[in-house]
C-alpha cells in the first residue's frame, strides 16, 4: 500500500468518525462535516484547519480520472504521519480513566485541618477532596492560606483546633469540576483553557466520578500540571 492509498483510508475513518460527531449523513460537504463536530468536540477544534487542508488533498487524489491506478497527489512521508496522528486522537482520544485514576482520600468538613495538612504534605498535593452528604468540594493551599491570613489578623490562630471547614470556607470559589471517566483528556484541556479566557477564578482540578455526578465517589483527579506531564509522554 502506498502513502497515497493509505491516506485515502486513514481519511474514510476519520470521514466516518467526524460524520458520527456531526451527527449528519456522510454526503454532507467535508468542511461542513468538520465544522459542525468542531462546535461539539474540542480535539476537531483544535485540528480543524488541518483536517480541511487534508480533505483538499483528499479531493485532489481521489477525483482525478486516473485514480486508483495513478495518483496525481501523494502525501509526504511527514504529512502522512501527522495526519495519522490526528486521526488517532479523533477516533480514538485517550480518556480521563484510566489515566488518572487514583485512590482519592476524601475529608470530612469536620476533620482536623492538621490532618489535611499533613496529608498534603506526605503526599507532595496543593489540595484535597472534601465531601460531606455526597457533596464534593475541593481545599487548595490557596485556602489554607487565606484561612491563615484571616487567623493572623485577629492573632488567634490555633491550628490545633481548626477544622477543614474552617480553611475551606477561605478558598477560592467554583475552583474545581466533576467529569465522568470516560469524558477524554481533551475535555480537561478545554476546561482549563476556558476558566482562563474567560478569566473566571481559577480552576485548580478536575475531579473524575464514574458518570460526572458530584454526588459519587471520586475516583481520580486531574491538575493543569497533569495534562502537562501527560503530554510530554
Amino acid at each position: 500500500m502506498d502513502r497515497a492509498d493509505k491516506f485515502v483510508l486513514l481519511f474514510n475513518q476519520i470521514s466516518e468518525r467526524l460524520s458520527q460527531l456531526a451527527n449528519v449523513d456522510r454526503h454532507e460537504p467535508f468542511y461542513r462535516v468538520v465544522d459542525l463536530a468542531a462546535q461539539k468536540n474540542p480535539v476537531v477544534q483544535k485540528h480543524a484547519v488541518h483536517l480541511k487542508k487534508y480533505g483538499d488533498l483528499r479531493n485532489a487524489i481521489v477525483h482525478d480520472p486516473s485514480y486508483p491506478g495513478e495518483k496525481f497527489a501523494e502525501p509526504t512521508d511527514a504529512a502522512l504521519a501527522r495526519f495519522e496522528t490526528i486521526v488517532n486522537t479523533i477516533v480514538s482520544p485517550k480518556q480521563l480513566f484510566p489515566i488518572f485514576q487514583s485512590n482519592i482520600r476524601c475529608f470530612a468538613p469536620n476533620e482536623p485541618l492538621v490532618a489535611a495538612l499533613l496529608y498534603m504534605k506526605d503526599n507532595d498535593f496543593s489540595q484535597v477532596v472534601v465531601q460531606e452528604d455526597g457533596a464534593l468540594s475541593l481545599l487548595s493551599v490557596e485556602g489554607i492560606a487565606g484561612w491563615l491570613a484571616q487567623e493572623a489578623k485577629e492573632d488567634i490562630i490555633s491550628i490545633a483546633e481548626a477544622k477543614v471547614k474552617d480553611a475551606l470556607a477561605c478558598d477560592i470559589p467554583d475552583n474545581f469540576r466533576v467529569m465522568s471517566r470516560y469524558e477524554t483528556v481533551y475535555h480537561a484541556q478545554e476546561a482549563f483553557a476556558k476558566a482562563l479566557d474567560h478569566k473566571k477564578p481559577r480552576l485548580l482540578a478536575i475531579i473524575i466520578t464514574q458518570n460526572g455526578k458530584p454526588t459519587e465517589k471520586p475516583i481520580g483527579i486531574v491538575t493543569p500540571w497533569d495534562l502537562l506531564e501527560d503530554a510530554g509522554e
